[in-house]
């Protein structure tokens, strides 16, 4: 019986200790991006859809200026674009045009909030989520479990924040039915001046 005991509380001992890394991990993530101004970078993206045989890959340059100024600007498919400035997100895929309010859609809320916040190394922000934390090698890679209804619009998140800069490095979602897309970010630049006129 007393062998049962000390088990069980060795058991809970480490359990705590997992929970207070993680929580640590994204204090320090937190801390760290307080003082972020800027990122300038290339990006990679993978979009994995079950009902297709090959990853439909893209690219581009990325800039994201705080508090509110985000841009994916695609290469490869030439032209297309996303872009977040405020409560809006402009879309440009396949010469379709879209402008929406992140206020008026729960799915584009999702995905709004989740940039943001996760550019900001807040990703407690994210309503209706657990989030925790733990360490891999050169990065921390931060989990974002979604929950109740907004789960059926997308599973859940995680983000690695390299050890050297703690900026954002690579964002994956993960759909309900298994797809997922993968933003990678390459080459980061951070702390400098973007125009306005970038997230025209």
């Amino acid at each position: 019986m007393k062998r049962i005991l000390i088990s069980l509380t060795l058991l809970f001992a480490t359990a705590t200790a997992f929970a207070q890394s993680g929580t640590a991990i994204l204090d320090k993530i937190k801390e760290a991006n307080k003082s972020l101004t800027s990122i300038t970078s290339d990006f990679k993206q993978t979009m994995h859809l079950t009902f297709m045989d090959e990853d439909v890959l893209s690219n581009g340059k990325f800039y994201y200026r705080k508090p509110d100024r985000m841009l994916l600007k695609y290469s490869q498919p030439e032209g297309e674009m996303m872009l977040i400035k405020g409560d809006e997100i402009t879309m440009v895929m396949m010469d379709q045009h879209t402008k929406v309010s992140a206020k008026s859609d729960p799915a584009i809320e999702l995905i709004h909030t989740i940039f943001s916040s996760c550019l900001e190394g807040d990703a407690r922000k994210i309503k209706d989520a657990t989030v925790d934390a733990v360490e891999k090698g050169d990065y921390y890679e931060v989990i974002i479990t979604i929950q109740g209804d907004r789960a059926q619009n997308m599973k859940g998140v995680k983000v690695h924040y390299d050890k050297k800069e703690m900026a954002l490095s690579l964002l994956r979602t993960e759909d309900p039915d298994g797809g997922y897309t993968v933003y990678e970010l390459v080459g980061k630049k951070l702390n400098q001046a973007i125009a306005e006129e970038t997230f025209q």
